[in-house]
């Protein structure tokens, strides 16, 4: 297969090194994805994202203003969505930057343990778990 070639596993900073490489990160994905990994993963290291609204997504890039949302996976609206980041690298900069103070602020390993270790905490000593706006 001329058109794919198969380059290993990465490791951890080859795979930081390849989302700083690239302008935007799209995954125009049809499924509501609960958790949005390669999202903060290219946020964490300044890429900003184009997501469909649907899934985490919208939480992700609301939370930490690390890209833009389009409505649904058409893909008139993933090109509509990826000519305003291109059309507007100041403003690409920009969501690079907040992404990644965003997930160090919100979505850090130490505060992802801590909110993990309160919800235990509420789950054995017979507590209801928090409200969403808590978390």
């Amino acid at each position: 297969m001329a058109d794919f070639e198969y380059e290993g596993e990465l490791t951890r900073e080859g795979k930081a090194d390849f989302l700083r490489s690239i302008d935007i990160n799209c995954v125009p994905s049809p499924y509501a994805d609960p958790k949005g990994l390669y999202v903060l993963e290219s946020m964490a290291v300044g890429t900003p994202v184009a997501s469909p609204a649907h899934g985490a997504f919208p939480e992700l890039l609301e939370s930490t203003g690390g890209g833009i949302l389009y409505p649904r996976s058409d893909p008139r609206d993933v090109a509509v969505a990826l000519a305003e980041v291109i059309r507007n690298p100041g403003r690409a900069s920009e969501m690079g930057t907040r992404g990644a103070a965003g997930v160090r602020r919100l979505y850090s390993i130490d505060r992802s343990a801590a909110k993990a270790a309160e919800t235990y905490s509420r789950l054995a000593a017979g507590t209801r778990t928090a409200s969403p706006a808590s978390i």
